[in-house]
């Protein structure tokens, strides 16, 4: 029988099949772990949730016929599975790995400075001072995979504390509830506030608690992750440059006591929020993005038209010594930003 015109408009208007969200979410998986930004431990995680796509055919079973709502049940499906093998680990659903708890330590030495790198750390990751000590970095942490911590130099000292996944593991399709479960990776971080440091962190899964108001950084650069990033920022020193590159989660800076600062951020996916010392000396550059700038009311905008870009200084910025101005870039990225 021939199709109808009113046949060929239902056929067109049909919401997508779920198979096609199925087939994207495949195809990119496929492309990161060729890429190398998922490993075995990554897959093994989608080895234990894979049955979230059958409730995810039974939703669309049930309720996919309703315009629109197929394609909203194929995504959220999709997001959900990309997300959990990003942050399974590090919550111990890579069932067949096996958490390993260490410890190491530096003493301070000779070193009258240090440069302090922190790569690829999964679960929740906390800096602070250390107290009444001689070490310049004391680290305890809980993973999986392996951990390196190398140290060279001798009056400057360079740390660096990385994280890889080097070991195979093996599927467990059915094995939904493991002995892991429970499990969670972590890191903690002591530095000495007696030293000048450079501390830069890269590529963390999991919560961000930086404690850094006792400590003398000189440069701070934090680099894209997934979890939320807290900075408490130095309350003395001299003035020192900041960098953050966003990644996907909320990110919040507070300055409210801090030492004078340059900044340049990059806002990745989420809020932004930054907390400045009531009418200080700031001057602000924001560079629009998805979710527009909320100024507070002590910055002028002395430059653009509206919230999605342009420039704001304080009373206070114009007459002050630039030892004691905080420059603020912001690109904006997908997320509102708050500036107070």
């Amino acid at each position: 029988m021939e199709k109808t015109k009113s046949d060929y408009s239902r056929s067109s208007s049909r919401a997508p099949s779920i198979w096609a969200f199925i087939l994207i979410a495949v195809g990119v998986i496929w492309l990161l772990g060729q890429a190398g930004i998922l490993t075995s431990a990554n897959f093994a995680v989608l080895g234990r949730m894979w049955p979230i796509v059958l409730v995810a055919f039974g939703f669309d079973l049930l309720f996919g016929r309703q315009r629109g709502l197929s394609m909203l049940i194929g995504l959220f499906t999709v997001v959900l599975l990309v997300i959990l093998m990003i942050i399974g680990p590090s919550i111990g659903l890579a069932s067949n790995a096996e958490l390993v708890t260490d410890a190491f330590s530096e003493p301070i030495g000779d070193a009258t400075r240090a440069d302090i790198y922190l790569s690829g750390a999964v679960g929740e990751t906390t800096v602070s001072p250390l107290s009444d000590s001689n070490d310049l970095i004391t680290v305890d942490t809980a993973h999986y995979g392996t951990v390196s911590f190398d140290v060279s130099g001798e009056s400057r000292k360079a740390v660096t504390l990385g994280y890889e996944w080097s070991t195979t593991i093996n599927f467990d399709f059915f094995g939904w509830f493991g002995d892991t479960l429970n499990q969670e990776a972590y890191t903690r971080i002591g530095l000495t506030p007696n030293l000048p440091l450079d501390l830069q962190v890269n590529g963390s899964v999991g919560r961000i608690d930086l404690d850094l108001t006792e400590l003398t950084i000189t440069d701070l650069t934090i680099s894209g992750g997934v979890g939320e990033v807290v900075v408490n920022m130095p309350t003395s020193g001299e003035r020192y440059t900041v960098a953050i590159n966003g990644g996907v989660g909320r990110t919040a800076v507070d300055a409210e006591d801090a030492a004078p600062f340059e900044m340049r951020t990059s806002v990745g996916v989420g809020e932004f929020v930054l907390d400045l010392p009531d009418d200080a000396p700031v001057r602000l550059e924001f560079n629009g993005g998805l979710g527009g700038l909320n100024a507070p009311g002590w910055l002028d905008q002395t430059s653009g038209d509206d919230n999605n870009s342009g420039t704001w200084e304080s009373a206070a910025y114009a007459g002050a010594d630039e030892a004691v101005r905080f420059d603020l870039v912001i690109n904006g990225g997908v997320g509102g930003i708050t500036v107070r």
